[in-house]
């Protein structure tokens, strides 16, 4: 398990953001990776299945092909495929296959054959320059989709900046900051959320303040975390349109909060009324109770008036150890 502390060294992507987006776009090829790792693994045992019919009984020299790099089985051409994809000593290795009845024996049927030129070309061909250019070609394809997202939208990297300046506004994590904290709060965000680093044409106490306005937020009292992050990233949104289309989004979006109202109003209405149904259920059972307990007291005062009042009893003693009896019941 020691072992595994070496892993520690990756909190480094937290801070190089250069390497966490090479990290993410090999989490991101991940799945074309293995289509084409398939495909690969398929085409060098179709080979390696040839190899082993055709070079078998190749005689078996100080290059080339050796008693421990050769086709006698099915792993050791499949590991002599993967050399030869990595382009060490391939053509050594086909000349070798390729060996004539001069340096072998013809009834020992060591010798090669001149089919190895076609197979190790087609081999090379096939593998080297088209499949595993197929993996570079899937990684700069991953690479370029995600170096050219928009760098004037909101973006996951933006709002890991935005957790963190918000940390240092609340350090007690409450979820809120005061509202006069917000244009501090806007000028400590790189854009596109916040006007750190930008060029201001006034002062960055009066920019923010206008920026602020723009968000459409409460001048006074406390922010919520989600509310800030939704009109700053909607902001973000809202400056690359035209002002026709502006007008469209906050029309939707008005209506969208009237029928999001709406729905809370009836759920919070059905809500008192189970409420409501459910606090007279209460009271009546309350009452219920109470007119019993008062009808039991009542019953007991009667008994024990009949008791202090009746003769039967022997003694006064034994009517007042009865009344005793019957007042702690």
């Amino acid at each position: 398990l020691r072992m595994l502390r070496v892993v520690r060294i990756l909190r480094l992507l937290k801070a190089a953001r250069g390497m966490r987006n090479l990290l993410t776009t090999f989490l991101v090829s991940i799945p074309a990776l293995l289509n084409i790792g398939s495909l690969l693994g398929i085409f060098i045992f179709m080979y390696a299945v040839l190899g082993v019919q055709l070079f078998t009984f190749v005689q078996h020299g100080e290059e080339g092909l050796t008693d421990e790099r050769n086709f006698g089985t099915f792993g050791n051409s499949c590991l002599l495929l993967f050399q030869c994809l990595t382009g060490d000593e391939w053509s050594q290795i086909m000349v070798a296959c390729t060996i004539s009845p001069v340096g072998c024996s013809a009834e020992k049927r060591d010798c090669g054959s001149i089919l190895a030129i076609p197979y190790f070309l087609s081999f090379q061909l096939l593998g080297m320059f088209i499949l595993l250019s197929m993996l570079l070609a899937v990684m700069l394809e991953s690479f370029t989709s995600l170096g050219n997202e928009r760098k004037d939208l909101a973006s996951s990297h933006d709002l890991d900046l935005f957790r963190e300046v918000w940390g240092e506004f609340d350090p007690s994590v409450r979820g809120t900051v005061p509202a006069n904290q917000l244009p501090q709060l806007i000028l400590s965000l790189p854009p596109p959320l916040g006007l750190k680093g930008e060029v201001l044409q006034r002062s960055p106490t009066q920019c923010a303040t206008a920026f602020c306005k723009r968000l459409d937020l409460p001048s006074r009292g406390e922010l919520q975390y989600q509310q800030v992050l939704t009109c700053l990233v909607q902001n973000t949104f809202l400056a690359r349109l035209d002002e026709g289309e502006v007008e469209e989004f906050r029309h939707k979006a008005s209506q969208q909060t009237s029928v999001a109202r709406s729905l809370t109003d009836q759920i919070g209405d059905a809500k008192t009324r189970r409420e409501r149904r459910a606090a007279k259920v209460l009271q009546l059972a309350w009452l219920q109770s109470a007119g019993q307990r008062a009808e039991r007291q009542k019953r007991k005062k009667r008994d024990a008036k009949r008791l202090l009042t009746d003769c039967s009893y022997a003694t006064t003693e034994t009517r007042i150890q009865r009344y005793l009896a019957l007042i702690s019941s």
